[in-house]
């Protein structure tokens, strides 16, 4: 045999020898191995088999997708009496040849899923059923503490409703006013006592966090409870990609997400980029010799944590500062030094790999057309790191598929202090219930990123969503029914969240001072006193501008 045969043959061994032990690997595991649906049938109406299959695939996509399968068992989840539970439920459903309907099988699993979880995941749906949103629901009472020889009183100065758009007041119920009038002394929980503005002073306002949906409440008043009507806040009728706002004393940024595909292809894809990039160039060059900086990020529900790291860099930091290392060092500040992902990470990421293969010969092969932006020359350089990582341990357990969740370690900064800041006044975040995820980690981001600096954080609005510590949610689908589940398959524990004004899962951030959409505006200028922002921010309760 000539030698120079040997430098195909060896690696052609090897390949066949690592295919082998693959398949011998999957033949004695005791895990499942099945292939994900790319395309559901989405019928109308199922047959017995096609039913047992839709329940297969959801068990199986419960137990090897989902990061927090371990746990729900570990606090008494019985996976096997949850599928007891549909079965019967099915079987009242079904019809005398044991057909039933798509749309009756979608919600009985969905119904009886959610009921049996056991833990806090608002990542989580099945169906579109996800669990309840802990949201604020705000009365028309304002009341104003009083120092007294007896001590602290709180007195009602005001009953009475907000002025909502003409676009709301249509789709809002008029509201019977509470029997509570100005000069009574407000005796219940100072729990319940929101701060807030109300012209230019600072005063309180009744309010509660609920699940659901509530139209009234017993506020203590003199020592007796007196119903009295609340409402929460309305979600936005505009939400922009990006857009910015400026005085001579602050700058106003919004974004709807933070996705932003970096990479190249679709005309959507080179869109997304342009917006990005417009939106780094505003926050580097406009920020500047700025008091103040407000972030909306209201309506936001999240999208990819490097995105928020490459916006707020180049809010704090002066251009000779910002590297690839030093976004890589923003987004470890709030994580802890590894992520766990579920056991489906192997397959996925298989075909994710080969998929790198070709489109690195696809870019390499249009290099010379596309001109690479700012921002995607800084991204591409840290998920290059952060895939191999990733693949790496993908393919060790493909080789060996076993249940068992990944530990996947971060990729480590050179840097190990962060550059003095360029920016000194106060960063405004505006949130409300659909700011999530991401959202909520930019809340996080921005406060140790001001940690021992003279940047103030400031956030106005109303608690967050409470969807954070589980994340990379996977969508998949049942192959009949045409059911698709959101399932996180990652979950980051970190102690970068340890603020009085993070609430928990479910729960999320609390602002410093709470407001309706209503207003949020005449809020920022008494807190900022900045009056151009009077005008500058019109149409600010109707949605990002």
């Amino acid at each position: 045999m000539k030698k120079r045969h040997l430098f195909w043959i060896i690696p052609a061994c090897m390949i066949a020898g690592l295919l082998v032990f693959s398949l011998v690997a999957h033949l004695i595991s005791p895990v499942e191995s099945k292939r994900m649906v790319k395309k559901s049938k989405v019928l109308n109406e199922l047959t017995l088999e096609q039913q047992k299959k839709d329940l297969n695939y959801l068990r199986y996509y419960l137990t090897q997708n989902y990061i927090n399968y371990d746990t729900m068992v570990e606090n008494g989840f019985d996976i096997d009496d949850v599928f007891d539970q549909i079965e019967k439920a099915l079987k009242k459903d079904r019809r005398n040849n044991n057909t039933i309907e798509s749309n009756i099988f979608r919600s009985t699993i969905s119904r009886i899923v959610i009921q049996n979880i056991n833990i806090v995941d608002k990542h989580f749906s099945v169906c579109g059923v996800g669990q309840k949103d802990n949201l604020f629901y705000f009365s028309d009472i304002y009341i104003k503490a009083q120092e007294t020889t007896n001590g602290t009183k709180y007195i009602v100065v005001k009953n009475q409703e907000e002025d909502f758009p003409e676009n709301v007041k249509k789709y809002i119920h008029k509201l019977e006013p509470a029997d509570i009038k100005p000069g009574q002394e407000y005796t219940g929980s100072t729990d319940n006592l929101y701060q807030w503005f109300d012209g230019k002073e600072k005063i309180y306002r009744f309010g509660t966090i609920a699940k659901g949906d509530i139209n009234n409440v017993f506020i203590q008043i003199d020592g007796k409870p007196v119903k009295a009507p609340v409402r929460s806040t309305y979600s936005l009728s505009n939400v922009k990609a990006q857009g910015f706002k400026e005085t001579e004393k602050s700058l106003y940024l919004s974004l709807s997400n933070f996705m932003f595909e970096q990479a190249s292809g679709s005309t959507l894809q080179e869109r997304n980029k342009n917006e990005f990039d417009k939106l780094i160039k505003n926050a580097k060059d406009k920020s500047k010799g700025k008091e103040n900086i407000i972030i909306d990020l209201r309506g936001n529900p999240g999208g990819e944590l490097l995105r928020s790291a490459m916006i707020l860099g180049n809010l704090f930091y002066d251009e000779k500062d910002i590297s690839a290392d030093l976004f890589q060092f923003l987004t470890n500040l709030i994580d802890d030094d590894y992520v766990l992902y579920s056991p489906s990470l192997g397959s996925k990421y298989r075909s994710l790999f080969f998929m790198q293969i070709k489109n690195s010969f696809k870019n390499r092969k249009n290099s010379k057309k596309n001109e690479k932006h700012e921002s995607e020359i800084y991204s591409e350089e840290i998920y290059k790191k952060f895939f191999h990582q990733r693949t790496r341990n993908a393919f060790l357990q493909l080789l060996i598929p076993h249940r068992k969740i990944v530990k996947f370690p971060y990729k480590k900064s050179s840097i190990t202090r962060l550059p003095e800041n360029s920016f000194h006044g106060t960063i405004y975040l505006l949130t409300d219930p659909y700011s999530a995820s991401c959202s909520e980690y930019t809340v996080a981001l921005a406060h140790n990123m001001a940690k021992n600096t003279d940047v103030k954080i400031c956030q106005i609005g109303q608690n967050t969503n409470g969807a954070v510590f589980y994340f990379n949610p996977h969508a998949v689908v049942l192959p009949y029914s045409g059911g698709w589940l959101t399932l996180p398959t990652a979950v980051n524990r970190t102690k970068n969240f340890d603020y009085d004004n993070f609430k928990g899962e479910g729960f999320g951030w609390f602002p410093d001072y709470w407001s309706s959409n209503q207003n949020i505006a005449n809020t920022l200028v008494n807190l900022t006193g900045d009056n151009q922002l009077q005008e500058t921010l019109k149409g600010l309760e109707k949605g990002q501008l």
